[in-house]
């Protein structure tokens, strides 16, 4: 029999309602199921797809947390529940179906794995330039660069951070002798270990500063190396000696 030869009955959405959550048939609904074609229709239609929706859910969301299960509900037996965000009460089979396409909704969304998120090397500018403060530096913004600087008498600090799309991609630390004549080094290992925990990301500064410091004192002319994300270098010769951090 088609549903559209069964007559209607006003208590078909009071006892397909609770089956549909999962709940036993009173016994006067029983008795009346018994009696009404539409309404024993509409209940056999309701608890198989019940069923297989409970079926299918257990399947695709294993491992995955079904926020349509609840305690106290049914899954082939074990009670289980309608997803309880709805418009109107799911009365009838059509009904149902909807609010089944929304808990499958959920499940696919549940199941992809997260996205990938883009990872940055370096702090942000607003948290470089502030960890730079203390070390005596003055930043100032100019287009996609910010150029943080300190001044002595005999040369200059500065510190140039580069952005790409809205992110540090590049920091430059650079002390030059200002009056021809050559630096006095002493303590420059210890100023970039310093300009590279102020400008990277937390968890490599640890792994920098250690490089600089080892790499320093037999560094020559220039040296590199790869830490993670960043390419690492410096030079120096006698009126100059840079720090360049490159995302690579």
């Amino acid at each position: 029999m088609t549903q559209s030869a069964l007559a209607r009955c006003g208590r078909t959405s009071s006892i397909v309602g609770p089956l549909l959550d999962g709940l036993d048939t009173q016994p006067a609904d029983r008795a009346h199921i018994a009696a009404c074609a539409t309404c024993r229709h509409e209940s056999e239609r309701a608890v198989r797809f019940t069923r297989s929706l409970a079926t299918a859910a257990a399947e695709v969301g294993d491992g995955i947390p079904e926020p349509a299960v609840e305690r106290g509900q049914r899954v082939n037996g074990v009670r289980i529940g309608r997803l309880k965000v709805r418009v109107a009460p799911v009365a009838t089979l059509a009904g149902a179906i909807a609010a089944g396409l929304v808990v499958a909704a959920i499940i696919g969304t549940r199941a992809q794995p997260p996205a990938a998120q883009p990872t940055n090397a370096f702090s942000s500018v607003a948290t470089a330039t502030e960890a730079l403060s203390p070390l005596g530096f003055i930043c100032g913004s100019a287009g996609a660069e910010t150029v943080c600087r300190s001044t002595a008498p005999d040369h200059i600090h500065r510190v140039t951070l580069t952005m790409a799309e809205g992110r540090v991609v590049e920091v430059e630390a650079r002390i030059e002798s200002t009056d021809g004549t050559s630096l006095d080094l002493r303590g420059v290992a210890d100023l970039f270990a310093r300009i590279s925990s102020a400008v990277l990301a937390s968890d490599l500064r640890a792994t920098s500063d250690r490089w600089i410091r080892d790499a320093y004192p037999t560094c020559g002319a220039g040296c590199s190396s790869e830490l993670g994300e960043v390419r690492v270098a410096m030079t120096k010769d006698g009126r100059s000696v840079s720090l360049s951090l490159r995302e690579r």
